[in-house]
């Protein structure tokens, strides 16, 4: 008897969908994996790259910054897919864990050296007692290791998740929310960094939140475009396999279309990202779908992008400490133009770039993997929450 109630539970899990959810833990998405290696590539590229003049750096500028919207997307991607086990407190730990814990352990060694050696007079700790200056490393991280702004944007979604997933699950509020987000985000610049030289601890404090909620703003259609897109995945990924020469047929020339616009135009259009990302995203989605068991045969293109992508968050953490080191001669951000110049249409310039990208990129993941050792070899088997990885 036990035996045939065994059975029939089994019979109605594999049945129900919905019960499957809750009883079964999904796959993970080898694609996304690779997604993420190649967004982690050209964020470090959008960093190092930015070389020439006129429409050459124009064109570096359009095809390798502003990837962070790729970021933002398979966050809120990845959110969807696992969201049948959503659990608000469990989430916001684990955030807490693989988020905030691995900034503030590797903020931690600049901070000090920024409270303590600090002497430039254009910086906006400058003015700070050494205490403050340490205090407002972590608070405002993005004035000492740029990049790192992400953190307290996506902090603010976290925050958001139930909402988000209230409206997810209400199609007309969803929608609304998707069209005017994406109306917001295209119709506005990227919000620039707040002027905090000369201010305040106070007024600096409130800078810092007004640009992490302003941004948030800004990158939520990147965010609720990557869940909507996870639907449709699931629903119709295979159709959309089939399909995927022909929509990258069309994908590519809308894609040209708009780039060269934005190259040509960029003076005007800087700071509008979003459009362009978009599209950027979705090629590079399908290109990586359409050639995905392509990859997966090439034992070393699978091992190497899944090795990038397990490093990723840790290689954004650290690659601008590498750059700020050759570029500004600091480990942290200094108001300053830097000591290599890249602004030229030469062969010098480009050589450069190429080899801050190498050295940021590269030592980044070199740096993680000894440190990731030793963590190891202390008997720490979790290392993600202190380096990211």
């Amino acid at each position: 008897m036990d035996k045939i109630f065994k059975s029939i539970c089994v019979i109605i899990v594999v049945w129900n969908q919905d019960i499957v959810g809750d009883f079964v833990s999904k796959d993970k998405l080898v694609y996304i994996d690779y997604f993420r290696a190649v967004a982690i590539i050209f964020i470090v590229l959008g960093h190092s790259m930015a070389w020439g003049q006129g429409y050459l750096r124009n064109f570096n500028r359009q095809f390798f910054q502003g990837w962070t919207f790729a970021f933002v997307f398979i966050a809120g991607f990845l959110f969807q897919y696992l969201s049948y086990k959503f659990d608000y407190k469990t989430y916001l730990k684990k955030k807490f864990t693989n988020v905030i814990m691995p900034y503030l352990v590797i903020m931690t060694p600049v901070a000090f050296i920024l409270a303590f050696t600090l002497s430039n007079k254009q910086h906006a700790f400058y003015g700070y007692s050494a205490p403050l200056r340490l205090v407002s490393s972590y608070i405002g991280g993005y004035i000492i290791q740029s990049p790192v702004w992400f953190v307290g944007m996506i902090s603010v979604i976290f925050l958001l998740a139930p909402t988000i997933l209230f409206f997810k699950n209400n199609k007309k509020i969803w929608y609304v929310l998707l069209c005017a987000s994406f109306i917001y985000s295209v119709c506005i610049k990227r919000p620039p960094y707040a002027t905090v030289i000369d201010q305040g601890w106070f007024a600096l404090i409130i800078s810092v939140f007004v640009l992490y909620l302003k941004r948030a703003a800004y990158f939520l259609f990147a965010y609720l475009i990557g869940m909507e897109f996870s639907t449709i995945f699931e629903k119709y990924y295979v159709s959309i396999k089939n399909y995927s020469t022909q929509i990258l047929f069309v994908l590519m020339h809308v894609w040209v279309i708009i780039s060269t616009i934005f190259i040509i135009h960029l003076k005007d259009l800087l700071g509008y990202q979003t459009l362009p990302k978009l599209l950027s995203t979705c090629l590079a989605l399908l290109l990586l779908i359409k050639f995905e068991g392509k990859i997966k045969e090439s034992a070393f293109w699978d091992k190497s992008l899944k090795f990038i992508a397990n490093y990723s968050f840790g290689i954004f953490f650290i690659h601008k400490f590498f750059i700020n080191v050759i570029r500004k001669h600091s480990i942290y951000d200094l108001p300053i133009s830097g000591y290599v110049d890249v602004k030229s249409n030469t062969f010098q310039s480009f050589a450069i770039s190429v080899g801050i990208f190498c050295v940021a990129f590269f030592g980044s993941i070199i740096v993680l993997y000894v440190i990731k050792k030793l963590l190891n070899k202390c008997g720490i088997e979790n290392t993600r929450k202190f380096i990211g990885v």
